[in-house]
């Protein structure tokens, strides 16, 4: 559980292309919703996807199947802590993460952000259109993907290093501080789950079919129904 001084963030925000959104997607979701019981989570379905290289990179899917998917995917009645917003829409593209949390902090000055993403991210965040900027608006949440958390902790220290941040471990907690910039680097040890949507992609091309346990049954029969990826 986290101190008194870190209960977490208003709302965080988890972005990509989500082409098309799968189980793994879903489990940094839950992951995320489990570290932070108040808070709720927007997905943003990139509308203009960006390469690690700034470069655009157009998705599989249009952006409506994209968003249509993603709401069969993750929102739930009854739960209502995670919303899938068409927000990037709104914005000229390439969608950088930092014009997308600039729109979010026009409409929410008073809310407090963080940015939900994979080890594989993180791993090129120094590289990625305003880390630093994207700092001073919001905190980064990191999903494990590689079999060390304690590896991951060491990579959140050293791209802290290379950005010109100093960065202080909680040991009784699986964040890393960023005291000149107010902001936290949260992370989770346990054990990920590994999907890609390219790999889901490919056979739904090659094969025709999906793997079990890899979308959920709504998204699995949207694709096929509106015959995505073919």
């Amino acid at each position: 559980m986290l101190s008194s001084r870190h209960q977490g963030p208003d709302l965080v925000v988890y972005g990509g292309s989500f082409d098309p959104p799968h189980l793994g997607h879903q489990y940094c979701i839950n992951v995320c919703l489990d570290f932070f019981p108040k808070t709720k989570i927007l997905v943003v379905p990139a509308s203009a996807p960006v390469t690690v290289h700034q470069a655009l990179k157009p998705a599989t899917a249009s952006f409506e199947h994209r968003l249509e998917m993603c709401r069969l995917a993750f929102e739930v009645p009854q739960e209502q802590r995670v919303t899938v917003s068409s927000l990037e829409s709104e914005i000229d593209p390439p969608n950088y993460t930092l014009k997308t949390l600039k729109l979010l902090k026009e409409k929410y000055p008073d809310m407090g952000l963080c940015f939900l993403m994979g080890e594989d991210q993180w791993d090129h965040f120094a590289k990625w259109n305003g880390p630093l900027e994207i700092l001073r608006m919001a905190s980064v949440f990191v999903v494990r993907r590689e079999p060390s958390a304690e590896l991951l902790k060491n990579k959140i220290e050293n791209v802290c290093m290379d950005l010109g941040l100093k960065a202080i471990s909680h040991k009784e907690e699986s964040l890393i501080e960023i005291p000149s910039y107010e902001a936290c680097v949260y992370y989770q040890d346990i054990k990920p789950v590994l999907l890609a949507s390219s790999d889901l992609r490919c056979s739904i091309s090659d094969h025709g079919k999906l793997g079990l346990d890899e979308v959920s049954e709504e998204v699995e029969s949207y694709i096929f129904s509106h015959r995505l990826y073919k």
